[in-house]
């Protein structure tokens, strides 16, 4: 008899319920999470400060050029030794999740662009660019990073596979993610490397594409994030204008309204 998971527990328990509205996760707020209503939420999975500082994420006991080498993860434009840190934390989770090494398909170079102002990230033909302005640890955000690599993947043939899966469930962990399927896709895939706590909780359906299909052996391997509405608290009552947040720095908080800029 097959044993279930802790996630897959938690998942039934979240699909059986009528729609919850949870108090105190997020400081005088109400969020709905399930289905893709809600009644607040992040523009993008970056701008939570557990996806953007990797804090579910154990750190590699490789060093991070190790990690990036072996998975085929080339860099140029000479990222800070934060930057590498949070390259090799992402990548290496992802291949944790995968119990290997990137497939041959998902691998592409980051190209570090130093720019005088905010910047978009998007992923080239040739590479994922990170244009992040002189001073700044925005290049260490690891949501980020992974939201753009998640693009690579879907570009292997991944977009059509998780359209089908999740039907008419659609998940709206953020705004960006409804903006377009290939942009939720990318979202969900970074929220699945760097934040699954939150993903299991507001979108069941999408989270199940990950650990069933994308990722069949990583029941054991998916980043716990404990504490989970403590980071929301922060979160909030930074951008409410309470105690400066040192974690605003990574999610960029002036993008909020300006989802062009969000790529």
């Amino acid at each position: 008899m097959r044993t279930l998971s802790k996630w897959t527990y938690i998942i039934l328990y979240f699909t059986t319920l009528p729609t919850v509205s949870i108090a105190g996760a997020v400081a005088s707020r109400n969020v709905q999470y399930r289905g893709a209503n809600y009644s607040d939420r992040a523009v993008t999975v970056y701008q939570y400060p557990i996806a953007a500082a990797g804090s579910c994420i154990d750190s590699p006991e490789e060093s991070y050029a190790t990690v990036l080498n072996r998975n085929g993860i080339s860099v140029r434009g000479g990222p800070s030794s934060g930057e590498m840190q949070a390259l090799a934390k992402g990548i290496g989770q992802i291949e944790k999740l995968l119990g290997s090494t990137l497939p041959l398909n998902w691998r592409t170079p980051y190209n570090y662009i130093n720019t005088v102002a905010k910047g978009t990230w998007n992923q080239a033909v040739n590479a994922i660019n990170v244009r992040r302005p002189l001073g700044t640890n925005q290049g260490e955000n690891v949501g980020r990073l992974m939201h753009e690599i998640g693009h690579k993947v879907g570009n292997s043939g991944v977009y059509g596979q998780y359209r089908s899966f999740i039907g008419s469930q659609q998940c709206g962990i953020t705004n960006y993610a409804t903006s377009k399927s290939n942009e939720q896709f990318a979202e969900v895939f970074a929220a699945y490397v760097a934040y699954p706590d939150k993903l299991a909780k507001s979108c069941p359906r999408a989270y199940l594409f990950f650990s069933e299909k994308l990722f069949p052996n990583s029941k054991e391997t998916v980043a716990t994030c404990d504490n989970f509405d403590r980071a929301e608290q922060l979160r909030w009552t930074s951008s409410q204008g309470g105690k400066p947040n040192i974690l605003r720095r990574l999610y960029a908080p002036e993008d909020d309204h300006n989802i062009k800029g969000v790529r």
